[in-house]
């Protein structure tokens, strides 16, 4: 029922206790037989019956108050996470990475204020990822998504990392508070450039990799458990003590991937290229190997082959 038409009947019922209906409640609520009372104790009685009534009156009131101050707040608060929201997503689309990367943080804080609007939030970030637009590097505009540093010396060579934005995104995204998943909520990387990519220790379970490219990535420790890597480019990745149970790695190339001590147990590698990885102590409890390239692969058991 509207409240304010339970704060109204309220008040009325009010107005009237204070007015000749105490002496109707004393005599049928209370039983008192108002004609043998003297004129003094029936002022004293009807006065008792509206002092209970303005108690009540008054709980109520209050509870209506804080009602409303709850309701007012809280609108308050969500047009403030509106306001902060769409702050954030007009600074992801700047052409300056130190302004792209405050909306990044900016998303993330908001995802934590506002768990009602986590999903959206991470899958903004994932879109972000997987098509992140150029960005302004003195009078030209960069597409590309990884930036190589220089050595000072001869002895260091180049170092190539994913961009810092990209990266800081991943990073977002793989410390997010799972708790606030939706069960339908899943991070889709479908086809993202992910190479050379820091996720050592992200949560990353369910998620959709296929057809991405992680050359070279880290993902040591990485929670991988359950997620599509279809097709996926892992050649030369850091999968060292990964969780890749009942992981689908189907057509995938893991050349040269370093998979020690990773869970790979239910792991459908069918097809897989693994030509020159390390399996060394890999826990391998039904994973399956059919067609998979074996070539020099270190550590697999010879049943496996």
């Amino acid at each position: 029922m509207n409240l304010f038409l339970i704060g109204g009947a309220c008040f009325v019922v009010l107005g009237w206790t204070l007015g000749p209906g105490a002496a109707w409640i004393l005599e049928h609520f209370d039983g008192v037989a108002l004609a043998t009372l003297e004129s003094k104790d029936l002022a004293a009685a009807t006065d008792a019956v509206r002092g209970k009534a303005l108690t009540v009156a008054t709980a109520v009131g209050a509870a209506i108050a804080i009602y409303f101050t709850a309701k007012s707040f809280q609108l308050s608060r969500q047009n403030h996470v509106t306001d902060r929201f769409s702050k954030a997503i007009e600074q992801l689309g700047s052409m300056e990475s130190a302004i792209r990367l405050g909306g990044i943080y900016s998303l993330e804080r908001i995802a934590k204020d506002s768990p009602r609007d986590h999903p959206a939030i991470m899958a903004i970030l994932a879109a972000f990822v997987r098509n992140p637009p150029p960005i302004q590097r003195g009078t030209d505009v960069d597409s590309s998504k990884h930036v190589i540093l220089r050595s000072t010396t001869e002895v260091l060579p180049e170092k190539i990392q994913l961009r810092f934005d990209i990266q800081a995104a991943l990073t977002v995204l793989g410390r997010r508070n799972v708790g606030n998943d939706k069960s339908i909520f899943v991070i889709d990387f479908r086809g993202a450039d992910l190479s050379y990519s820091d996720l050592a220790g992200c949560r990353f379970g369910a998620t959709i990799f296929a057809d991405a490219n992680l050359t070279k990535a880290n993902l040591a420790g990485t929670y991988l458990a359950d997620s599509n890597l279809g097709n996926t480019n892992l050649s030369g990745a850091n999968l060292i003590g990964a969780n890749l149970k009942g992981a689908i790695l189907i057509n995938a190339d893991l050349t040269q991937a370093e998979l020690m001590i990773a869970k790979l147990d239910g792991a459908n590698l069918r097809s897989a290229k693994l030509v020159g990885a390390n399996l060394k102590d890999a826990y391998l409890w039904k994973a399956i190997f059919v067609d998979a390239d074996l070539t020099d692969v270190v550590g697999l058991p010879s049943r496996k082959r």
